[in-house]
């Protein structure tokens, strides 16, 4: 973008005239392939959640602008969504002084990423907003995973464990969403948010559904940016440290919570190992955990040595894992499985559904339903591939 189109931008946007300067970002994006410079790319995702710009129209303009550039494919693009790059002289506003780039700047708050995050999933009064942004953004992960290596995240993770721990917590808020003391991005220093205790947060089935959807896109996000081995995750890494953090947070969500989590992630890499590894944790057994399906009768054996933990608050979460487990190996769409194969597989799915029925409780009954099912397609299928 040259200088003179700068300049009737931020001309617009000198005289209070947003909407137009939307309207003539709009039109370069349409008419010129030309890369938009990141600090008008902040702008709109500013102008997304930012209480001072309240106006629905500039909202929906401000995502419909993000869209485009985001549909462009452009990883220069994908700067804008950094907060420790520098902005280069293309990048930055001619006039830094105008109030959207400078105090109610998104970017130039204290915060990072997973406060956004946290902020949305603590549940605000403006949460709509927010998920605008928490979707805009995750569509901007994508790029940045298929495009630049994930290299957004990895800014985002740092380089301690710890805050892969933080990033952990946080996005399995999601799956539990409650209203949440968190101060707002754009409070001042000295201002507190008003809300100061937990609560009840009452949301629509959509809503609810929405917050797990992004939760478990994140984790996923967050999956692909870590290194694994070949075909094993290799332990004392990173993606060893994050299943094992899931895994601990997931234990102590109620049952319904630990299926949604795992329903969420749909048939991915992380829902194919996390379930290995919530398996192994729970039988107390050390296993290779597998980022590559692998059904075979080695693997299977090592894994079911212990088909129900002794730990009781183990044994729901570990039949739910067990049950995903088995969903991933037969929502393989790459080769159908051979019968030997299917019969193999039946007889462990057999053997678990009869262990837990053993337990003849209410709870652990209504959570054998999805593993039954599960039996009864695969005996009744020829190919042993479904979806789900």
């Amino acid at each position: 973008m040259n200088y003179a189109l700068k300049a009737i931008l931020e001309l617009c946007i000198e005289e209070d005239l947003l909407l137009k300067a939307l309207g003539v970002l709009q039109y370069i994006i349409q008419v010129s392939s030309a890369r938009v410079p990141a600090c008008y790319i902040q702008l709109c995702l500013t102008l997304l959640v930012n209480p001072e710009y309240s106006q629905v129209n500039l909202q929906e303009t401000s995502r419909w602008v993000l869209l485009q550039i985001l549909e462009k494919g452009c990883k220069d693009n994908l700067v804008a969504w950094s907060f420790e790059t520098e902005l280069s002289d293309f990048d930055s506003p001619r006039d830094e002084s105008l109030l959207v780039f400078s105090m109610h700047n998104l970017f130039t708050k204290d915060v990072d990423f997973w406060d956004l995050v946290a902020y949305t999933f603590a549940i605000p009064e403006d949460m709509n907003r927010w998920l605008l942004l928490l979707e805009i953004w995750i569509l901007a992960l994508d790029s940045d995973a298929k495009l630049n290596n994930s290299l957004l995240m990895k800014e985002y993770l740092g380089e301690e464990y710890c805050e892969l721990d933080d990033a952990v917590e946080i996005i399995l808020t999601g799956f539990l969403p409650k209203q949440r003391p968190y101060d707002s991005p754009f409070s001042e220093d000295d201002q507190k948010d008003h809300r100061k205790t937990a609560g009840k947060a009452y949301l629509s089935n959509e809503t609810t559904q929405k917050l797990e959807k992004y939760a478990a896109h994140l984790l996923q996000l967050v999956w692909l940016s870590l290194p694994k081995g070949l075909t094993v995750v290799v332990q004392l890494t990173k993606s060893y440290h994050f299943l094992n953090q899931i895994d601990f947070h997931l234990e102590f969500l109620p049952p319904q919570k630990q299926q949604r989590a795992f329903q969420a992630l749909g048939n991915s890499s992380l829902r194919y190992c996390l379930s290995q590894y919530c398996i192994m944790k729970g039988a107390g057994i050390s296993v290779n955990i597998r980022h590559v399906l692998d059904s075979s009768t080695q693997h299977l054996d090592s894994l079911s040595r212990g088909f129900i933990p002794k730990k009781k608050n183990r044994q729901i979460f570990h039949l739910i894992s067990w049950t995903f487990f088995f969903s991933s190996l037969l929502s393989a769409d790459s080769t159908s499985l051979q019968k030997n194969k299917r019969l193999l597989l039946l007889d462990k799915m057999r053997q678990l559904y009869l262990a837990y029925e053993q337990l003849n409780t209410e709870k652990v009954i209504s959570f054998l339903k999805p593993l039954a099912t599960l039996i009864y397609i695969l005996e009744h299928s020829d190919s042993g591939a479904i979806q789900g």
